[in-house]
């Protein structure tokens, strides 16, 4: 075993946050993880309010993050990999059975995922029915605390006023916002670029901050995705003869960088992603792209990044 080490930014929700589910015109449906492609344009967009044109393209490249992720107090929860996991639950009997309840897991806390990261697809683990929330979605490491509910959604309707109030009437719609405990929220992984001045780590840092005081996700206008942010660091134990990466991020990877893998497609414009969770063969090494989705004929002063590189977990098969 080896380690490999990240920074932590815990984000904690002050306010309601709305995710956008990608589809057009959809807010009674929220969805779960901030990806790693938003947030990163995000904060180029607000390095350049601070420093101006001290920012350039290069920004992108001083730091990588992953998605964002549930955690509670110390408790960080992670993606289950997209591939047969070597779990077994306890008291389950029959394989169909088994993969019902593995299907509606999603998220799996660290200690565990360390463990599914050593033990490759065939092996065996045993997981207690207590260690499982109720609603089978998250894995914890301690059974004591799988009837913790740090997160809730609440559908609220809205009311959209046009512009134009004479010719057309305001339009109700429903809108899903996700509400955090006190010591709950998403956190990220980052991983400093290797060279990267003290004054460059305080510029990301900055951008994160004035991005919690603007907000994240849909309705920031009226204060949606406010958070205060707080810095950790975490250690993961990897296995040595790992022989597969599963992305912690949206991948965009360049030509010739995968041949082969578990994973599906997350669109984003033109732009296609692989999406958190996916498994690639660790045979060569995985490059990611960042691309300028920014039209050429818009009238926008600085370019629209989405970051396709990625942080990745070794595994074993």
């Amino acid at each position: 075993m080896s380690a490999l080490e990240f920074e932590v930014a815990k984000l904690n929700f002050t306010t309601p946050l709305h995710i956008s589910s990608g589809k057009e015109n959809v807010f009674d449906v929220s969805g779960d993880i901030l990806h790693s492609d938003q947030v990163k344009g995000a904060l180029f967009v607000t390095a350049k309010q601070l420093y101006g044109d001290e920012i350039d393209g290069s920004f992108m490249e001083t730091f990588t993050i992953s998605s964002a992720f549930p955690y509670w107090g110390q408790s960080y929860f992670f993606p289950k990999p997209m591939m047969r996991l070597p779990l077994r639950i306890e008291g389950v009997t029959g394989e169909s059975k088994q993969s019902k309840q593995l299907k509606k897991l999603q998220y799996i806390e660290k200690g565990w995922m360390e463990k599914v990261m050593a033990t490759g697809e065939n092996g065996e683990l045993i997981v207690r029915q207590n260690q499982l929330s109720a609603n089978n979605t998250f894995l914890w490491d301690q059974a004591e605390n799988s009837d913790q509910t740090f997160m809730k959604k609440e559908v609220q309707e809205r009311v959209s006023i046009p512009d134009n109030r004479e010719e057309e009437d305001p339009t109700p719609y429903f809108m899903e916002r996700i509400y955090f405990d006190d010591h709950a929220g998403l956190f990220f992984l980052l991983q400093w670029q290797q060279g990267i001045s003290e004054h460059q780590k305080e510029q990301v840092r900055a951008a994160f901050k004035l991005l919690g005081d603007s907000g994240v996700g849909t309705d920031r206008n009226v204060g949606n995705g406010q958070f205060n942010i707080d810095w950790d660091n975490i250690s993961f134990n990897i296995p040595d003869n790992a022989d597969k990466m599963m992305a912690t991020g949206l991948f965009c990877p360049k030509a010739g960088s995968i041949e082969e893998g578990a994973y599906r497609h997350y669109r984003k414009k033109w732009v296609y992603m692989f999406s958190e969770g996916s498994v690639f063969p660790n045979d060569k090494g995985l490059e990611g792209n960042i691309v300028d989705l920014c039209p050429e004929d818009a009238n926008i002063t600085h370019p629209v990044w989405r970051d396709g590189t990625c942080l990745f977990l070794p595994l074993k098969a």
